[in-house]
């Protein structure tokens, strides 16, 4: 066997397996909406929706369900009918032909691409198949491009934006983030092999949304305006497609991969804090900079939800609940013992008294009632 193909198994063999990668939590995704508050059930687990895994992908012939459920699961959990999170809920509303922040939470980064495309489906009881989506492709960014490559390894949260098609309205339409990941060592259509070449891992997320015409904005259900309270993102953070450019030249001239990182962008914002930069600026600039500070508190407030729901789910496991018993037990026997070591101390009218059996009142204390109290808590603890 020659050098090369040996180093080729080795590399083959090395590569490590992800088993987590990332959420989409604007418009929420059927397995994130509980996360921002939607009266959803809860998937701990829904950044790890990625076709049941890349071995029993290429198994089931590199297939995937719609929402990132394994091909061969059934009912799938992301899906209708059957799916435990398909539930139906509208998680936002739009409007035909606008360009819409999308934001997502990259818990494990393997460059690769994200992919958006939509399915006018308008049955909450039924998915589709791909093919409805493989028919509507979104475009990503000031580029516009089909695909949007991931070029660096940053984790957490980042906003992009996706232009929804301007002839296009649906009642529920389902919005499907995918992301291929470019980690694998594989062969390339020239022939040689490298990585992000060949099949690789492959992450999906749905969200259930709603596309109205412009003159129908107004008519947006009383549910619709009820997700405002949930996260700042609203009617106010979407952007006409005939503004979006002179938008984001403006303020988002640093990034022009479309790449706006959480942190990065409320960095960009404290510049603005001094009076005299606010007067200086023309009115039309002043717009604009309202718009990234509502964009700033909508990131903001998302960002918040999802350190709670991440907390909420530490303390939801049951190895978390069972050691804060048992913390709880240590600190609670730990002051019985301390307070039985102070209750061990005799008085002077005991020492002297020491073969009679009743107390008189005025020799009494209110600790011969706690000591009763306190022996009947540390059975219980014990318990």
């Amino acid at each position: 066997m020659s050098p090369l193909p040996l180093i080729c198994i080795i590399l083959v063999v090395g590569l490590p397996v992800s088993y987590e990668h990332g959420r989409m939590l604007e418009p929420p995704s059927r397995s994130s909406a509980w996360r921002v508050g939607f009266p959803t059930p809860r998937n701990e687990d829904d950044n790890q929706l990625y076709c049941g895994g890349f071995g029993i992908q290429q198994q089931n012939g590199g297939k995937c369900g719609i929402c990132g459920d394994a091909w061969d699961d059934y009912p799938r959990a992301n899906e209708a009918p059957g799916g435990i999170y398909a539930t139906g809920i509208i998680t936002k509303t739009y409007t035909q032909g606008s360009v819409i922040p999308v934001v997502l939470d990259i818990t494990a980064n393997h460059q690769g691409y994200f992919e958006f495309k939509l399915c006018p489906n308008n049955d909450i009881f039924f998915d589709p198949t791909q093919k409805c989506f493989d028919r509507h492709i979104l475009k990503t960014g000031k580029k516009k491009g089909l695909k949007y490559p991931i070029f660096d390894y940053s984790t957490g949260i980042r906003m992009l934006y996706v232009h929804l098609p301007k002839n296009l309205n649906c009642d529920q339409c389902i919005l499907q983030w995918t992301y291929t990941a470019g980690n694998n060592w594989g062969l390339c259509e020239d022939g040689t092999g490298a990585v992000g070449c060949g099949p690789q891992e492959t992450f999906r997320a749905c969200a259930d949304i709603r596309i109205l015409k412009d003159r129908s904005f107004s008519l947006i259900s009383s549910e619709s305006a009820a997700d405002e309270n949930r996260n700042a993102f609203n009617q106010k953070t979407q952007i006409q497609e005939q503004e979006f450019d002179e938008y984001y030249d403006e303020l988002f001239h640093d990034s022009d991969e479309n790449n706006i990182d959480y942190n990065d962008f409320q960095k960009s914002i404290r510049k603005y804090t001094k009076k005299d930069a606010l007067n200086k600026m023309s009115s039309r600039k002043l717009r604009l900079l309202k718009r990234k500070l509502l964009l700033s508190m909508a990131l903001k407030s998302l960002h918040n939800l999802i350190i709670q729901s991440k907390d909420t789910s530490q303390l939801n496991k049951p190895e978390e609940r069972q050691y804060k018993t048992q913390q709880t037990r240590k600190q609670e026997t730990s002051r019985l013992q301390i307070l039985d070591d102070y209750d061990s101390t005799v008085s002077p009218w005991e020492e002297d008294n020491a073969h009679s059996t009743v107390i008189p009142w005025w020799a009494r204390s209110v600790r011969h009632g706690r000591r009763r109290k306190r022996k009947k808590r540390s059975i219980s603890l014990i318990q």
